[in-house]
């Protein structure tokens, strides 16, 4: 199946590309738009004639004449996969970003029919998995210890539903600020950050209820809600390390309540009464 590529406009001042036949620089065209996230084509000529020429009159000696022209430039590297013929598009990588790699459909079996310069085809290949592999692990390093099982997403969801039965009004859509949110719940964690918004909503509840832009407010001073929340973790921590009166045995209740009644003088600690 055929994918948008990128074509510079410099493509079409290159010496290298000027130098072919307008047929050959077609049929380049032609194999990076089908060729794989890898930058690896099918090279058989009957193929390549229906999917560059199919409303052109032209024999397949005049499409593998073409070819031939490619792989004398080192535009494309010929290689043989399990008996059938394939290309690799030199500085693919180089030229194509792929935002969401999909599976490579022309696997390698280690037999080419030409030199594989390094950097081309399948070693590109090999790198871009690599990367993609590297960035899922750097994402599983950085994240906050009990938000790995929610994802920004979900954590905008329930920031949502809170927010709402808060205030009474709706949160917005993310829009061009899913990125600064994604970064928000990857550093501080969705747990802490959801806890933050529902704090700026009670604190806030009526400039939010008439504010046209209420998650806009809460990112741009979510630095001061997030130390709100520490702050009143804090003391609910320390209200419940405190000891219940009725919880006290007479005795100790006892002794307590004489400290406080009748204070001691410096001083006279530990004397007897």
């Amino acid at each position: 199946m055929a994918r948008n590529r990128m074509i510079k406009a410099e493509f079409f001042r290159d010496e290298k590309i000027g130098a072919l036949s307008p047929r050959a620089r077609l049929l380049f065209l032609s194999l990076i738009v089908h060729s794989d996230d890898g930058g690896t084509a099918r090279a058989d000529a009957r193929l390549m004639r229906s999917e560059a020429f199919a409303f052109d009159e032209v024999a397949i000696s005049e499409v593998e004449s073409a070819f031939r022209e490619l792989v004398a430039a080192s535009l494309v590297i010929e290689r043989d996969i399990r008996g059938s013929r394939f290309c690799d598009i030199a500085n693919f990588h180089k030229h194509q970003k792929i935002n969401k790699p999909s599976e490579f459909r022309f696997e390698d079996s280690g037999s080419t029919t030409g030199a594989l310069p390094e950097g081309y085809g399948l070693k590109e290949k090999v790198k871009v998995k690599v990367k993609e592999k590297e960035k899922v692990n750097v994402r599983e390093a950085v994240a906050p210890s009990g938000s790995a099982s929610k994802s920004p997403e979900d954590a905008f969801i329930e920031a949502r539903k809170k927010f709402r039965r808060i205030t009474g009004k709706n949160l917005g859509a993310l829009g061009p600020r899913a990125r600064e949110w994604a970064g928000l719940i990857e550093r501080e964690g969705a747990e802490r950050v959801v806890e933050a918004l529902c704090l700026c909503a009670k604190e806030k509840k009526t400039f939010l209820s008439t504010s046209d832009f209420p998650l806009a407010y809460f990112l741009k001073n979510c630095k001061e809600w997030l130390e709100a929340v520490e702050i009143d973790r804090e003391a609910k921590t320390t209200t419940a390390d405190e000891v219940d009166e009725d919880e006290l045995s007479p005795e100790e209740f006892n002794r307590r309540e004489r400290a406080r009644l009748f204070p001691q003088e410096p001083g006279s600690e530990g004397k007897a009464n």
